[in-house]
């Protein structure tokens, strides 16, 4: 099995997703355009790494999964997918992408 890839959050602001997905135990880094954003989200959230860059300059390594892999996690995550788009191949791409939208049940806490 391999470890999992870190994860990019790409626009990250003030840096409170990146840090959440980081106490979540990801290797995570998040990624923003302004260097006043990524001062802020490195004072206020230490323990992961910030950059200054836009998201077209971060080397990306794409991980496929199928949307019930997907809806898996999520729902092992306490998350419950609500709705599924479908959008064909565009252009050269080789794969339909699916979209999927998920929301916490009330009174539930994600894991």
């Amino acid at each position: 099995m391999h470890a999992p890839a870190p994860v990019a959050d790409l626009g990250s602001g003030p840096g409170a997703v990146t840090a959440h997905l980081h106490g979540l135990g990801l290797t995570v880094f998040g990624v923003d355009l302004s260097p006043g954003m990524v001062a802020l989200a490195r004072r206020a959230h230490p323990a992961p790494r910030f950059h200054v860059g836009s998201m077209k300059d971060v080397d990306l390594t794409y991980h496929w999964r199928t949307p019930e892999t997907v809806a898996e996690r999520l729902a092992e995550a306490g998350l419950r997918v609500t709705a599924r788009v479908l959008r064909e191949p565009v252009g050269e791409e080789k794969r339909p992408r699916v979209f999927l939208l998920a929301e916490k049940p009330m009174g539930l806490t994600p894991r």
